[in-house]
């Protein structure tokens, strides 16, 4: 039931004694018992618990500066969103009859955005477990993604779970980038099936050492046959890549070597030298990168880097012929 209307019959039938601090536990047992919706419920009673009803009895009008005040105050103690906030202060001032005076701007530009905290839902674990059978039955991905939503507020860390996997297989990539910031906050919350399937979500898309990240970490102690499988696959791909960069270290070391001993032993130009040396030096750089960034990230892909080796390599060659005076 809409908690205005149940406010206001009350109101009417208790007085507006009904909430002062002292009638709190009253206030609460009557609100139960006409079924009002209890997130709505909650937040509209936390941000009664910010207010001063008594002396608010005796006010017919408030100023902006007080609302303001009163604003202000109700979000940073209650932690609710703004809106929230708005809302049930709109609605303890009508049930007061209280107008605000001077009130020509919208209510938002009363506090700026930046200051706002987080909006926290408080529901009960009937209401979360009654919630998601709710967004689980519904056949509109669409329906069960607001139901989600809507618990995501309550912090509950299956709905980031659920409303995650819902908004990756969006066509938008905005969709896609919000299900994987979902499912991130899920996973590093320990919630092992997050984890597992960011795990086969960056598997599939290529994303190997996130892939390896997600498997390895909250989702190691139920990782499947295929999962395992794919572990395996990426700790081998680990190795190859390690064998690939000391190779890749191996010939940019000889390639250098032989470039400066050509380089010293031939009759090379200074714009052949210049140019084996620019080569050499690419080399080098490839050679010490792919070392350090395989250290932070073993299973990065190193084979850009040794075409880009292989490129100074023959840069240097060419260099060193173009500039070599042949004499016949």
């Amino acid at each position: 039931m809409e908690i205005k209307a149940v406010l206001s019959a009350l109101i009417e039938r208790e007085g507006k004694e009904i909430l002062l601090p002292e009638n709190r536990i009253r206030l609460t047992e009557l609100l139960t018992a006409q079924q009002a919706y209890a997130p709505e419920m909650q937040a509209f009673l936390l941000c009664l618990s910010c207010t001063d009803p008594a002396a608010m009895a005796e006010m017919r009008e408030m100023t902006l500066t007080e609302y303001q005040n009163l604003l202000r105050s109700c979000i940073l103690h209650t932690k609710l969103q703004y809106d929230v906030c708005v809302e049930d202060l709109s609605l303890l001032l009508s049930l007061m009859q209280i107008t605000v005076s001077n009130v020509s701007a919208e209510a938002k530009s009363l506090l700026p955005e930046p200051e706002l905290p987080l909006m926290r839902k408080y529901c009960s674990y009937e209401d979360v477990q009654r919630s998601l059978a709710e967004a689980k039955a519904q056949n509109d991905p669409n329906a069960a993604a607001t139901i989600y939503a809507e618990l995501m507020r309550a912090d509950v860390t299956e709905a980031f779970y659920r409303y995650g996997i819902i908004k990756v297989s969006q066509e938008k990539a905005a969709d896609r980038r919000t299900g994987e910031q979902s499912l991130m906050t899920a996973a590093t919350r320990g919630h092992v099936p997050a984890a597992l399937f960011l795990g086969d979500y960056y598997m599939t898309a290529g994303e190997f050492a996130k892939a390896h990240r997600y498997y390895c970490g909250f989702g190691a102690p139920m990782l499947n046959a295929q999962q395992r499988d794919h572990v395996y696959v990426l700790e081998l791909m680990k190795r190859t890549n390690l064998r690939v960069i000391v190779l890749e270290f191996l010939f940019a070391l000889l390639g250098i070597a032989g470039a400066l001993i050509l380089a010293f032993r031939l009759p090379v130009s200074t714009g052949g030298f210049i140019g084996a040396c620019i080569g050499a030096a690419v080399m080098a750089g490839c050679a010490v990168y792919a070392v350090c960034k395989f250290f932070k990230e073993p299973l990065f892909h190193s084979q850009p880097l040794y075409i880009a080796e292989l490129t100074g390599f023959f840069a240097a060659l060419f260099s060193l012929i173009i500039g070599t005076d042949v004499i016949i």
